[in-house]
């Protein structure tokens, strides 16, 4: 064998692991986005069960702030704290879709049912008048900005 021979089979060999070496990279990868959509999910299916037990725990506060068509006025000092906590954790699971989702980690559907979510959450006059008041000094910009364009815009619209 000649030497130009040895290096056509090292370059064959070298081509092979490069390619071999680039498919186990795409399944790393993809292992890892499955892992964390998978720590997304639980993530949020935390933060939804915080939000039911506070409405467990609270059922009054819930029907009388966080149900659409309530009146805010009609609530105690302590249950505002308590459905101010309530629409905090809220707007922080709201947040984590909306972020997941830009990010490309949600597909559009799911994030069209969370969407839908945010409209109806945001139609209680006391969902509402608590955004308005922690949403500059907490959130994410473009979250909120999303927020005013395409929740409460369609919202002030009737759609």
């Amino acid at each position: 064998m000649n030497w130009e021979a040895i290096s056509a089979i090292g370059q064959i060999i070298g081509a092979v692991a490069v390619l071999l070496s680039l498919g186990y990279l795409a399944f790393q990868i993809r292992q890892n986005t499955e892992s964390t959509r998978s720590s997304i999910y639980t993530s949020w299916v935390a933060t939804g069960s915080l939000v039911h037990t506070m409405r467990a725990d609270h059922p009054e506060v819930f029907e009388k702030a966080i149900s659409p068509g309530t009146e805010p006025e009609l609530l105690t000092n302590r249950e505002a704290q308590i459905a101010e906590s309530i629409c905090a954790h809220m707007f922080n699971l709201f947040e984590a879709h909306y972020l997941h989702y830009i990010g490309g980690l949600l597909d559009e559907s799911v994030f069209d049912a969370k969407r839908r979510n945010m409209r109806w959450r945001f139609a209680s006059p006391f969902v509402l008048q608590t955004w308005l008041k922690i949403c500059e000094h907490v959130y994410d910009r473009r979250f909120v900005n999303f927020v005013s364009e395409e929740i409460l815009s369609e919202r002030s619209r009737g759609d």
